[in-house]
């Protein structure tokens, strides 16, 4: 469609913004809706991290200003995506990325740990949404506790105190 025909389109309620891209009415805004619109603008190989997948996952309302992706020090891939966004190199089982509608998302509690050792639960709303995550994927503090443990990542332990902080 041409910018112009987009325009119209969503005046006329034809369809609805979700985050980069929009869907026509019909579809919910569930994560498989928000990762079929996230999915063409999101390089083959890369996985969607931090924000952006709890987004995804349906666990934040608005968009994120900048998308979060990551991708396994072994490929060593180059984003050339249009919309603002950073990417990390990272060390990743095959087991801790999660495939959502052709968009590779990190596993919920490769996310839950990620979100913790970023300290990405400073604020009410970061807290609400990660327990909101373990509620829905049944992530027990125990659980993610243990894969902090045995992560080997440099800041574990001050994550695993951030964990201890939620309970």
């Amino acid at each position: 469609m041409s910018p112009a025909e987009l325009s119209a389109a969503r005046l006329d309620g034809d369809i609805f913004p979700v985050g980069p891209s929009y869907l026509a009415w019909g579809y919910d805004d569930s994560s498989r809706s928000r990762a079929l619109a996230l999915c063409p603008h999101i390089p083959r190989g890369l996985i969607v991290e931090a924000q952006t997948a709890l987004w995804v996952y349906g666990f934040l309302r608005h968009f994120p200003s900048k998308i979060t992706l990551c991708t396994p020090v072994k490929r060593r891939r180059r984003a050339s995506i249009k919309l603002p966004h950073t990417v990390r190199e990272v060390l990743i089982a095959p087991h801790q990325i999660h495939g959502l509608c052709g968009l590779a998302v990190l596993s919920p509690l490769r996310l839950a740990c990620d979100t913790l050792m970023a300290n990405n639960v400073a604020t009410l709303a970061d807290k609400v949404a990660f327990r909101l995550l373990c509620l829905t994927y049944s992530l027990s503090m125990k659980e993610i506790d243990r894969a902090l443990a045995t992560s080997g990542h440099p800041r574990r332990n001050i994550a695993r105190q951030r964990l201890a902080s939620l309970v």
